[in-house]
Formats: C-alpha cells, sequence, structure tokens
C-alpha cells in the first residue's frame, strides 16, 4: 500500500499535471465554443429568422409579407426572431436580443430605423428591441403596454403565429401613424422663415 504524500508543497501532483493539462486545455476550448454560442448566431436571413422553428413556410411567408409592405411604406425594418432556450438562458433572453439587434443593424448602418420582435416559445418571453430612432417616437413604457395587449394574451394560449402576426401588424399600424404625426408636427418642420 502507497503512502499518503507527507510533502507540504504539492509537488507530489507533479507528475499528475502533466499528464492532465492536455485535457484541462480541451475542457478549456470547449467551454469557449459553447459560451460564445450567443455570439456566433445565425446570420439575418430575411424578415423572419425562425431559428426556434416555431412557424411554417408558409406562415413565414406570410410574416415576411407584412414586413416588407411595411418597409416599402414607411422605411422602417421590422425583423422577427424566434430564440430556442437551448441557444440561450432565461436570464439571457433580453441580452441575446440586444446582441442581435446590434449586430445585425451593424450589418446595415444606412437604416437607423429599425425595430426587432423577439419571441420565444420555451421561454415565454417576447420582447422589442427598437433602433434610437424609433426609441424617440415609441418609448419603452409604450412597448411594454403595446405587448401586454396585443401580443401576450395569444402567447398565453400558445398560439404563437397569431401572437406574431397580430403583434406586428398592430406594431406597423402603430409606427405608421406615430410617423405621420411626427412628420406633420410643426415642430419638426425642416422649413426656413427669412427674417424682417
Amino acid at each position: 500500500m502507497e503512502e499518503p504524500c507527507s510533502c507540504n508543497t504539492f509537488s507530489c501532483f507533479e507528475p499528475l499535471k502533466a499528464t492532465l493539462w492536455p485535457y484541462f486545455l480541451v475542457c478549456l476550448l470547449i467551454l469557449s465554443l459553447c459560451s460564445s454560442s450567443l455570439m456566433a448566431q445565425p446570420p439575418h436571413r430575411n424578415w423572419t429568422n425562425d431559428f426556434e422553428h416555431v412557424f411554417t413556410a408558409q406562415q413565414v411567408k406570410q410574416l415576411d409579407s407584412i414586413c416588407t409592405h411595411f418597409q416599402q411604406q414607411s422605411g422602417v425594418e421590422i425583423t422577427i426572431l424566434t430564440l430556442d432556450s437551448n441557444l440561450i438562458g432565461k436570464q439571457d433572453f433580453a441580452a441575446a436580443v440586444l446582441h442581435y439587434a446590434q449586430v445585425w443593424s451593424a450589418a446595415n448602418p444606412n437604416k437607423p430605423m429599425g425595430v426587432l420582435f423577439a419571441v420565444s416559445r420555451s421561454l415565454k418571453r417576447v420582447q422589442l428591441q427598437k433602433s434610437h430612432g424609433i426609441a424617440l417616437i415609441f418609448t419603452n413604457p409604450e412597448s411594454d403596454q403595446f405587448l401586454a395587449k396585443s401580443v401576450v394574451p395569444e402567447l398565453k394560449k400558445g398560439n404563437y403565429y397569431l401572437a406574431t402576426r397580430q403583434g406586428v401588424t398592430a406594431l406597423t399600424n402603430l409606427l405608421l401613424g406615430k410617423l405621420n404625426a411626427k412628420s406633420l408636427n410643426p415642430s419638426n418642420s425642416t422649413q426656413s422663415v427669412k427674417p424682417n
């Protein structure tokens, strides 16, 4: 029977340390890849990015059609995102939505007006991430109230497509009203008046 190590400097672990070092590096590499899964998200495909596979192909087409029509009408982009809980945790939902919004808008800096409509069936969460231009006319309290009224009731029933379609449609109507009101507001006029 071996005698237990009686040293105080842990020198008896030297042979073990040398053999475990490669395994430690492999584990570290795996952990770093897992933690960066949020950062290595798939690219922005279209208006509807269904990474959770919530919608049918026909439903994606219908949602894309709503977003395309609104973008052509207003210049504002609405992107729909579904996120699976396997990719992110419940605490990370808001951070993931913000990250996607930042990465996707950075890819197109000429579009300062946009909204990311994010929903997760597995996490039972919904969030709007607005660009700075939209946030000026559609505040966070208004967003919360909008989601509670227009989206959450259908989500609670498990109708994710209906909740998303109704939510995006209501959002386009709301934003069109706000954009039209802003353009009609005399304080936003760019006309100059010649002084007497």
